[in-house]
This record gives C-alpha cells, structure tokens and sequence, in this order.
C-alpha cells in the first residue's frame, strides 16, 4: 500500500516521500494522487505542466510542476523522493522485473 512521508514537497529538503509503491508506475500514479487529493481533478482543477527528474545526495527525485486553474494558472511545483520505487519496473515493453536487488 502506497503512503506518504516526509514534507509538503516544497524543497528537495522537504520532499514527498513515496513509501510502498512497488515499481515506477505505481508510485508515478501515487504522485498525480497525492495532488488530486490537495487540487481537485487533473484537466479540471489542475494540469500538468513540466517534469524534471533530479539525482541528489544519493536520493532520486521527480518535481513536478502544475498549472492550478482555480486560482488564475497558478504555477506550483511539487518535489517527490522517489528512491524507493525508482528503477523498479513491471515487465511491460520487455523492461525487467525488479525484486530485491536483483533483475530477472
């Protein structure tokens, strides 16, 4: 089960962390869930606008940016630590199944 520690993802130092996703597609759902929980609707209340993918201090980070329409396209951006599910994959498009540590 997917959950969230860490802070309001403001800053590297105050990043989202993505606990128990199981692969990459998990936890980038998990991200788009953590802001329709706060913004309402992506397409609706909300819209993706850019992705960075960042590699810090040993922790891999995805920040993404948002327009909120609610409030005039605000720009807002989010940090997620996802070291945890990062590399992981489900064996779609021929990409390897990660399970602990190894490649099969």
């Amino acid at each position: 089960m997917v959950r969230y520690e860490g802070g309001k993802g403001a800053s590297f130092k105050d990043a989202i962390i993505i606990k128990g996703a199981i692969n990459n597609q998990e936890g980038v759902k998990a991200e788009y869930q953590y802001i329709n929980s706060l913004y309402g609707k992506r397409g609706v209340d909300w819209e993706f606008a850019e992705q960075s993918f960042v590699e810090k201090e040993n922790r891999d980070y995805d920040i993404l940016q948002i327009l909120i329409f609610t409030s005039g396209k605000q720009k807002k951006l989010f940090y997620f630590n996802i070291t945890e599910f990062f590399g992981k994959y489900d064996g779609m498009f021929g990409e390897p199944i990660y399970t602990s540590g190894t490649y099969n």
